[in-house]
C-alpha cells in the first residue's frame, strides 16, 4: 500500500505529516512512535532547510515500512556530529537511530530523505 500527500513549509506540516504517516501504519507495537519520531524529524529538516513544499510517501508492505519525504531544494543532508548541549542538529543521528536504514537521493531540483523500518515477523503458527 502507497499513500502520498503534498504540505506547506509551515511548522504545523510537520505535526499533520505525523498524524498521515500514523495513519497509514499497520498496528505493531511501538512502530507508530518510531515511524512517528522519525517522520517529524524528515518533515521538520524540510520545513527548516529546504523552506519549500514537500511531500511525504508512505508504503507499507509485508516486511517493511517505508517514508520519503520530497522537498524542492537538491541539497543532500549530512548527518552533523553536535556539542550534547546544542539546541538543533540531531535530526539525522535520531532518524538513524530509530530506521533499520535510511538514506538521500539527489536530483537536479529536488531530494528525498528517506527510512526503511522492518515489520517484526508474524508467527502463522
Amino acid at each position: 500500500m502507497m499513500q502520498r500527500q503534498r504540505f506547506d513549509p509551515e511548522a504545523s506540516s510537520a505535526r499533520a505529516a505525523r498524524a498521515f504517516v500514523a495513519a497509514a501504519l499497520p498496528d505493531h507495537d511501538g512502530l507508530d512512535t518510531r515511524v512517528a519520531l522519525a517522520v517529524s524529524e524528515v518533515a521538520s529538516n524540510a520545513i527548516l532547510h529546504a523552506r519549500t513544499p514537500f511531500t511525504v510517501c508512505v508504503v507499507v508492505d509485508p516486511d517493511r515500512v517505508r517514508v520519503e519525504v520530497t522537498d524542492q531544494d537538491p541539497r543532500i543532508p549530512v548527518r552533523q556530529e553536535y556539542a550534547v548541549d546544542s539546541v538543533t542538529g540531531r535530526g539525522l543521528a535520531i532518524v538513524d537511530q530509530l530506521s533499520d536504514r535510511w538514506g538521500a537521493d539527489g536530483h537536479e531540483r529536488d531530494k528525498t530523505v528517506w527510512f526503511e523500518i522492518d515489520l517484526p515477523l508474524v508467527d502463522g503458527s
